[in-house]
């Protein structure tokens, strides 16, 4: 059901956007004139956005039950994020209505399934399958009908419409907040009342800013690995195919000295040094922007790159300044301390988060291996078409 009712927003956003470039065909000031005009084209273009948010929001869509701060919070998270509990009461309750659990829970009690039985006896179902299909709605521009025209039988990319192509900063912004794990940038929020509802982050704002209210609480967006990679796995495989690499390209990391590595300008890099396997990774930086108050790039991969970093000076002994921040090189890789020894020194095992170092280096290692099976062109991919040699 999730994935057909995402196909039916796809579908509408699809004629919506074509409708766009209709009017546009007529010239601005008269695009202008229909798109600010409720008897004509502006609630299409107000859907749109709704449309958008709409896919988001279940990308984003916390747990139900009570809430306080993460015990441990992001590396570099400039915001409280607050996640449901186990135990105990919160600061706020998330209801079932507005909130979405991850994954089933089942009663193995002996009155109930036990345990040779307890898939029978279903507690609550699971909406991990759903954030993926959403993911893939946003990125997927196949035309939802079938058009006998002439531009189509010459070209036919004209007709591959997805929500980047008339949303761009909102896809990106949303994407880099997903594999950043950059919470306080697109995580959902809360105001001040006990029984608050879920809001969405104005990540579709143009002309200005992103922000929230001044008291919001950021939620933690039920994200992890498995729904980062559904999003990185769509992303490449269907924003590729109206040629249009722009969103590829945000999302390419590489390793310095392997077969495959891009060439761009060292004032366009940002690097992440891993101190365990001794690569150097590097992405393009895309500018900056500020979203709620926090400077970010506008890249994805790049913010993926300075996350991991965050990460580094989260791990281990960092050479820091006379005010006690890290010193950073000039493509923002933290100076790692060594010990007697020559190794790269950790900081104590109740304050490193070396772990979570680990597993996000797998994510970046992804983010390589999709990239490099689908190639460096829309078509193709795989073996050694701008492949790694690993």
């Amino acid at each position: 059901m999730s994935q057909g009712t995402f196909e039916k927003i796809r579908g509408y956003h699809w004629n919506v956007v074509n409708r766009n470039a209709f009017y546009m065909g007529f010239g601005q000031a008269t695009y202008d004139e229909i798109a600010g005009s409720d008897d004509w084209h502006r609630p299409l273009v107000v859907a749109e956005t709704e449309m958008f948010n709409a896919l988001a929001r279940v990308i984003l869509t916390p747990e139900p039950g009570d809430y306080a701060p993460l015990g441990t919070q992001p590396a570099d998270a400039t915001k409280k994020i607050y996640d449901a509990v186990t135990t105990g009461k919160g600061a706020f309750t998330i209801g079932a209505v507005d909130g979405r659990f991850i994954g089933e829970e089942f009663d193995s009690d002996p009155t109930a399934g036990g345990s040779w039985n307890y898939q029978h006896w279903i507690k609550h179902a699971g909406f991990g399958v759903e954030k993926t299909y959403a993911a893939m709605a946003l990125a997927d521009g196949r035309p939802t009908l079938s058009t006998i025209s002439r531009d189509n039988y010459l070209d036919g990319r004209g007709v591959k419409i997805n929500f980047r192509n008339d949303m761009p900063k909102a896809v990106d912004r949303l994407m880099a907040g997903i594999l950043a794990a950059d919470w306080d940038t697109v995580g959902m929020y809360v105001d001040g009342s006990k029984t608050p509802v879920p809001l969405l982050t104005p990540i579709t704002t143009v002309g200005e800013d992103p922000s929230r209210p001044v008291d919001a609480k950021v939620l933690f967006p039920n994200v992890g690995y498995k729904q980062q990679l559904g999003a990185l796995i769509f992303a490449q495989i269907y924003s590729r195919l109206n040629t249009d690499m722009s969103l590829v390209n945000k999302l390419r990391v590489w390793i310095d000295g392997q077969n495959g590595q891009v060439d761009v300008p060292p004032d366009q890099q940002v690097r992440f040094y891993d101190p365990q396997s001794g690569y150097t990774y590097i992405a393009r930086k895309y500018g900056s922007e500020v979203i709620d108050g926090k400077t970010v790039d506008k890249g994805i991969a790049s913010r993926m790159v300075q996350h991991a970093n965050a990460l580094v000076v989260a791990s281990y002994v960092v050479t820091r300044d006379e005010t006690g921040h890290p010193v950073l090189d000039e493509f923002g890789c933290p100076k790692v301390e060594l010990d007697a020894d020559g190794e790269p020194e950790l900081l104590p095992p109740d304050q490193t988060r070396i772990g979570e170092l680990t597993q996000y280096v797998g994510l970046i290692d992804a983010t390589r291996q999709i990239g490099k099976q689908l190639g460096y062109g829309p078509l193709g991919g795989g073996g050694s078409v701008g492949g790694d040699d690993d």
